[in-house]
């Protein structure tokens, strides 16, 4: 922003004039000129325009009374509007932030920061002359992936459930390039990591706090709208809070990142989701199996098992047996409907599926039997089902493919002093996409975001590392 003050400033400036007395055509000549170019000029007016247009609504807000996550929302779309010109990055976080502190609330919002992200990547490219995309195998996966659902738009029985979701899980791709190519120094990752876990660490202890406080125990829904997707992302964010300390020096950021590793641990019981408790019985056994302190986290792991177990509610200690005599278990029973209709989709359309969107409507069509509107509960089926088992080829490549480049970093890095981080980064990411696989399967998370961009950040985890190596 050197140019603003360039402009009133009463020495010489760059070019050589006085600044006493500017004309606005003077100043907009030397904006141009700083800003390379009319066209980043037309974009930066659009951004200036939609600051604009937030700003208003913050003050109907606080005019009309509305929710605190509204204004939260909207401040921090002003937030991504005004620094994403400056730093694009500032848009992935303000992305994080809304789709997870508010997942309802800033849907709307989300719109507004996907465009701001992407004005504000092509000002930093033309202005920094960074043209090239980063290139990975994922890449093509995720643009297969996209492409297959959208030919199962055209083939669908009802066009109009498919939009929503395509913008959705647009969104969220657009966000897995945004995330591979803004992110390009450890600075920036240990940022984007530390805000994954502050949303969930915040949410956990807000779970943990209102079940101390008020007894409630089948919470979980906090922040995600739903407990077992709830459940799922902290299954999936735990490798990242015990892992993270072995990155991090600060002794007190050790320290709080083992609270936040407890405090998730605790939420996701408390979520009272038993695919979330599968989940988490899986990456937890995966880090005691990756540790070189097998004996310590042994006894350390039975302690807490014990301790867990003298406090846990007799209401989901019913609910986890339920697994084992899932028979009797009218949600478990409804969960292998759903799978079974699934499958006849699939038989059917094994193409193109029956459309994005689509799963619910079409029950009655595949199984009269099954309760209407019921979702397919499992994410790989719900892929195939509706957009193909193309689609879902695109899709269980995504972690496998990410799973052997982060073995192959692990193993290259393994024996070097400065490639510990990387190794940590590694098992990291492993154990995530093994809960992810484990929980995933018994909830119809396909478009989840959080499971893309972690997919994205082991292209940067290696985008980097061989940069170092370099």
């Amino acid at each position: 922003m050197a140019f603003i003050f360039n402009c009133f400033n009463t020495s010489e400036s760059n070019f050589g004039q006085s600044c006493n007395i500017l004309s606005i055509k003077e100043w907009y000549g030397r904006f141009r000129k700083e800003w390379r170019g009319k066209y980043i000029f037309i974009l930066f007016i659009f951004v200036l325009i939609l600051c604009l247009k937030e700003i208003y609504f913050l003050y109907l807000g606080l005019l009309k009374g509305l929710a605190l996550k509204y204004l939260f929302a909207g401040s921090c779309t002003l937030i991504a509007l005004m620094w994403t010109p400056i730093r694009p990055f500032i848009g992935v976080i303000v992305y994080c932030l809304l789709a997870y502190l508010i997942p309802l609330g800033g849907f709307w919002f989300s719109r507004t920061v996907t465009l701001a992200t992407l004005w504000g990547w092509l000002i930093w490219a033309i202005k920094n002359k960074k043209y090239r995309f980063v290139k990975a195998t994922q890449n093509y996966l995720i643009l297969g992936l996209w492409l297959m659902m959208l030919i199962s738009i055209i083939f669908a029985f009802d066009k109009s459930l498919c939009w929503q979701p395509l913008e959705t899980i647009s969104k969220v791709f657009f966000f897995y390039f945004a995330v591979i190519n803004l992110i390009d120094s450890k600075r920036n990752l240990k940022y984007f990591i530390w805000t994954i876990l502050f949303i969930f660490g915040f949410l956990s202890l807000d779970v943990g706090a209102s079940y101390l406080f008020r007894g409630i125990t089948h919470l979980g829904g906090a922040g995600c709208g739903d407990n077992n997707l709830f459940a799922l992302s902290l299954v999936m964010t735990i490798p990242f809070a015990f892992y993270f300390s072995f990155v991090e020096k600060s002794p007190l950021k050790k320290v709080i990142l083992a609270l936040l590793f407890l405090s998730m641990i605790l939420a996701t019981i408390l979520t009272f989701s038993r695919g979330g408790f599968l989940g988490l019985v899986t990456v937890l056994g995966l880090i005691w199996l990756k540790t070189k302190y097998k004996l310590i986290s042994s006894f350390t792991s039975l302690f807490l098992i014990l301790c867990v177990l003298l406090f846990l509610p007799q209401g989901y200690k019913d609910r986890i047996h339920s697994i084992l005599e899932y028979r009797q278990d009218g949600s478990a029973m409804g969960r292998i409907v759903a799978w079974k209709t699934g499958l006849k989709m699939i038989k059917d359309k094994p193409v193109i599926g029956v459309g994005l969107g689509n799963f619910s409507l079409l029950i009655p069509q595949y199984n009269p039997y099954a309760h209407t509107g019921i979702e397919p509960h499992n994410s790989f089926i719900q892929i195939a089902s509706e957009c193909g088992l193309i689609a879902l080829l695109f899709f269980i490549l995504l972690p496998i493919i990410s799973i052997r480049e982060l073995w192959q970093l692990r193993k290259k890095f393994a024996n070097t002093q400065k490639g510990k981080w990387v190794v940590s980064m590694a098992n990291m990411l492993e154990i995530s996409f093994c809960g992810y696989i484990v929980s995933g399967s018994f909830l119809h998370q396909a478009h989840m975001p959080l499971f893309y961009l972690f997919i994205a950040l082991s292209v940067v985890v290696k985008q980097i590392a061989e940069k170092e190596e370099e």
